[in-house]
């Protein structure tokens, strides 16, 4: 305490008396250091501990104590639920805190290594905080968020695990945010281990706002060659079709086989590009043609038909993970097209039987009645709970057209 002014000198002589017991202390006492409030005795205690420990030492673990402090407020604030202390950050971040995960850094592995200093010395600050952020408001992530980014180097690992791990969560809004925060500094990039998460997004209003804000990134990744994806598989059809590019989904299936399941996953994937706000009808044309032929006219009938019980089981599960309410309009919606309604298990691996979902030629008409051009060939989505869509139509669109 500052009241205790007359024993500083005394303190400061036992220590250097017991130099050896005192070295686990010294990360302690520059972080008491750095929360006195009388700057007349702190000048005096830290130049008696600058000459104890040596000028650079001192230096190094005041650097320590800077980044304990800032990762003590997040998960003191994590575990009261409180919001964080967005000055106290702020200061923090600019006095330079490490950022990096305390293992990394040069005085941590000197001094503090196993001390107990930090109860997770594997994860960097950025990592921390989006797995303590639960509680927060979200314009306060937001501009955290954007502040370390700024400042964070070596954050794919952040960005992966906010898609695989949070996106799917009562959490979803505040992935967008960080989301939005990495693209705005150009960090972050598509990769193969974010396509499952990516896959099971629904195509309700909320889920579009993710898929907008990660088009941008998804567009770089599939047009990208090899070497770019640093040894990545290629992006798989169902991406190709569901952010409609004609061109990669026609060479992918020329190139490699299409098991039954990848079809189906991309007859999902056109329902769900299809049901976009605005969409080209040419384009969904072209992809329809594209996996009909391959598939073959009967089988791609019943992935078609399967798609509405898939894409009902995502929005279902999503919006219970989120914590949200179904989107009505989508679920009514799916159900007048044949939806099972007591879908149980993994989405779209249901049995392709010809006598569950009537013959071609019933499909076929339903399929006209259901689908009608929207103005100037785009789908028209009515948020309200009417679809309309021209899955099924269309004159024969230009090569490697996208809208």
């Amino acid at each position: 305490d500052d009241d205790d002014d007359d024993d500083d000198d005394s303190e400061i002589d036992d220590l250097s008396e017991n130099a050896d017991e005192s070295r686990v202390q010294w990360p302690w006492a520059l972080i008491s250091l750095h929360c006195m409030q009388h700057p007349e005795n702190r000048m005096e205690i830290e130049r008696h501990l600058r000459e104890h420990m040596g000028f650079e030492t001192f230096d190094g673990l005041q650097q320590v104590a800077i980044m304990h402090l800032l990762r003590a407020e997040v998960h003191e604030a994590c575990e009261l639920k409180r919001p964080i202390k967005e000055e106290l950050v702020f200061e923090l971040l600019d006095q330079g805190a490490w950022l990096g995960a305390p293992e990394d850094m040069p005085a941590f592995q000197e001094h503090c290594l196993n001390s107990d200093l930090e109860p997770r010395e594997d994860l960097p600050l950025l990592k921390l905080f989006v797995e303590s952020w639960e509680h927060q408001p979200a314009d306060l992530v937001q501009r955290i968020m954007e502040k370390t980014v700024e400042m964070s180097e070596n954050i794919q690992g952040v960005f992966e695990d906010m898609i695989t791990g949070r996106l799917h969560s009562n959490q979803f809004k505040l992935v967008l945010v960080g989301v939005r925060a990495l693209l705005q500094f150009g960090k972050g990039q598509m990769s193969q281990r974010m396509c499952p998460a990516l896959q099971r997004l629904s195509v309700a209003p909320s889920s579009r706002e993710v898929e907008d804000a990660l088009e941008p990134l998804i567009r770089e990744w599939v047009n990208s060659d090899a070497e770019s994806r640093e040894g990545d598989s290629p992006p798989p059809l169902w991406l190709l079709v569901r952010f409609g590019f004609v061109d990669l989904a026609q060479r992918h299936l020329a190139s490699t086989p299409a098991p039954e399941e990848e079809l189906a996953a991309a007859g999902v994937a056109l329902l769900q590009y299809q049901l976009r706000p605005t969409v080209s009808s040419e384009v969904t044309t072209q992809l329809r043609q594209i996996l009909c032929s391959k598939a073959g006219e009967d089988m791609w009938q019943q992935y078609w038909q399967v798609a509405y019980t898939t894409a009902l089981v995502y929005e279902i599960q999503e919006a219970a993970a989120q914590e949200r309410p179904p989107y009505e309009a989508l679920i009514e919606y799916f159900l007048a097209h044949g939806a099972d309604a007591n879908a149980l298990g993994e989405p779209g691996t249901a049995d392709f039987d010809d006598s569950d979902y009537g013959s071609e030629s019933e499909y076929d008409d339903e399929d006209d009645d259901d689908y009608d051009d929207g103005e100037d060939g785009e789908e028209s989505v009515g948020l309200s709970g009417e679809y309309e869509s021209d899955a099924g139509s269309g004159e024969d669109p230009d090569d490697d057209s996208r809208r």
